[in-house]
């Protein structure tokens, strides 16, 4: 069975109480009201009827109401709203509107682990070089003509280390505008 992710789309929403004045609504839920695609029956004001693209659903107090990407209104449990919707930022929203698109990065960081490994191991073995270093030196009465430290290293490969993934950091950025 193929499995299939809800695509990153911005809506406008609100939740509805009853008893909230009509003026006090969403612009687009007003000109509903007025269009008579929003009602309720006199019987029962805690109660809305929402006309939709898939017929007359109700909504009650507290529910989430919410234009849809092609200004249709559909109502939405508090419930579900909150686990299905998040608020957005006003960068992303003006983002969203100006190009209509939504650009969702995953970054496969196994390459930045596997420098990582490569440079725990070059660590592991500078470490060993040094002790082995420590006893033969004594033994063969020679100093090294390269006189290279573990800790010295250890040092420089960090820094190299954490070079590579601010340069790998930045070369993601780039690509997706965000630095």
């Amino acid at each position: 069975m193929s499995k299939y992710r809800k695509k990153p789309v911005v809506i406008e929403a609100f939740q509805w109480v009853a008893g909230l004045p009509i003026e006090e609504t969403p612009g687009w839920f007003y000109q509903a009201w007025r269009d008579g695609r929003v009602n309720h029956y006199e019987i029962d004001v805690t109660k809305i009827f929402i006309e939709t693209l898939e017929g007359t659903h109700r909504a009650d107090s507290g529910d989430y109401i919410i234009r849809g990407v092609k200004g249709e209104l559909y109502p939405c449990k508090s419930d579900i709203f909150k686990m299905t919707y998040e608020p957005v930022c006003e960068d992303e929203e003006s983002d969203s509107r100006d190009t209509g698109l939504t650009v969702t990065v995953d970054v496969d960081t196994s390459e930045v682990d596997r420098a990582k490994e490569s440079v725990q191991e070059l660590i592991t073995l500078l470490e060993r070089a040094d002790k082995l270093k420590e006893k033969i030196e004594p033994a063969c009465n020679i100093k090294p003509i390269i006189n290279i430290h573990a800790d010295t290293s250890k040092r420089l490969l960090q820094e190299m280390c954490d070079e590579i993934i601010k340069l790998d950091i930045e070369r993601y950025g780039k690509m997706y505008g965000k630095v």
